[in-house]
Order: structure tokens, then C-alpha cells, then sequence
């Protein structure tokens, strides 16, 4: 695991052990990384000692599409053609909130109300919503459903709240907790 910072350079190794080898790096996605790409730097494989290659792809700069697993393939060719990959996932050492993330919302009485958090990052560990008089509300709160925490695209992990019904008593604050370890992001929707 590689822990980035938003925006700074990253660098990703593997090593290998064996004769001279072809390297090939794959993003997230599983798509081939090609060494003249904007965002990629990749190096070598280089010879450190006897036997042993290195091999370096840096991220010029880390955003959230970048975060994931990439898998570096060792290739040997000749008489024993022969494969080995190694997955390196990269994180980042702070998460944050989407910047697109709603504030507000208004809704008619008697329609639904749909409310999503999303966050930049790592997965988070939980995320709890808050109703306007500060409980926690979950999947047994009546007409309220809790979509569980998704990954809409990479780097990104969102959970939705929806009042099925809502009432003039469901105005108010939403908030969403999410937690990774001991850190938290809180973030609030304003329901009209």
C-alpha cells in the first residue's frame, strides 16, 4: 500500500527477482499504462543488485481517479515463458468531501426526498446519518431507507438517504458521518 497526498506525486514499486524481464503496469481500471501518459511516469525495470529489478510508476499527481489497486506484470520470454504480477494499491492520507456533495434540498410535502454524501478517498470504515433532532437513523426508522455505503467511480463512496413520504416534521438538518479509523468527515443537507 502507497498512501499519497491530494495533488502531490505518488510512486508505486515492484520488485522482481529473475533475469532480465519486459514490465507492464495496469491502472484500476485494468487498462494498460504507456510511459508517455500525462498523468504516469513509469521506470525502469532497473537492476538493483544480482538478479533483483525494480520497477516505478509515478503519479504526476494524485486525484481521485487515481486512487485503487494497479498490478505490475513481470513478463520473461524464451524458453520459459513465464508471468508474475504484483498488485499495488494506492491511498490517500486524507480523505474529503466531494465538492459537488448537495447542501440543500426542497421538497413537497407527501413526495421523497433523496440525500447522498459522497466522499474522496479511501472507504470508509461507516457512515451514519443524523436526523434534525440529532438521532441516528438507520434501515429500521420508518420511511426512511439507507442505501449502504457504494462506490459510484473510483476514489468516490456515497450513501443515500431516502424519506419515502416526506412531512412538514422532516424539514430540517440531515447530517452524514463518515468515519475512517479515528478521523471523520461530517457533512450537512439542509431539507426544505
Amino acid at each position: 500500500v502507497v498512501e499519497g497526498e491530494w495533488g502531490q506525486e505518488a510512486t508505486l514499486t515492484c520488485v522482481f527477482v529473475g533475469d532480465e524481464m519486459d514490465v507492464a503496469w495496469m491502472n484500476p481500471s485494468g487498462s494498460a499504462i504507456s510511459g508517455g501518459s500525462s498523468d504516469y511516469v513509469i521506470s525502469g525495470p532497473t537492476s538493483t543488485s544480482n538478479s533483483v529489478w525494480t520497477c516505478e510508476l509515478t503519479v504526476k499527481k494524485v486525484d481521485v481517479t487515481h486512487l485503487g489497486n494497479y498490478t505490475c506484470k513481470a513478463e520473461w520470454s524464451g524458453d520459459n515463458n513465464m508471468e508474475i504480477e504484483a498488485v499495488v494499491e494506492l491511498k490517500v492520507t486524507s480523505n474529503e468531501l466531494y465538492p459537488n456533495t448537495m447542501k440543500a434540498l426542497t421538497v413537497e410535502e407527501g413526495g421523497s426526498a433523496k440525500m447522498e454524501c459522497v466522499f474522496m478517498g479511501n472507504k470508509m470504515d461507516s457512515l451514519t446519518w443524523t436526523d434534525p433532532q440529532q438521532a441516528t437513523i438507520n434501515n429500521s426508522t420508518a420511511g426512511i431507507t439507507v442505501s449502504g455505503i457504494t462506490q459510484p467511480s473510483n476514489g468516490k463512496w456515497a450513501e443515500m438517504l431516502t424519506i419515502s413520504k416526506v412531512e412538514c416534521s422532516s424539514k430540517g438538518e440531515y447530517t452524514c458521518k463518515a468515519m475512517w479509523g479515528s478521523s471523520s468527515i461530517s457533512h450537512t443537507i439542509t431539507l426544505n
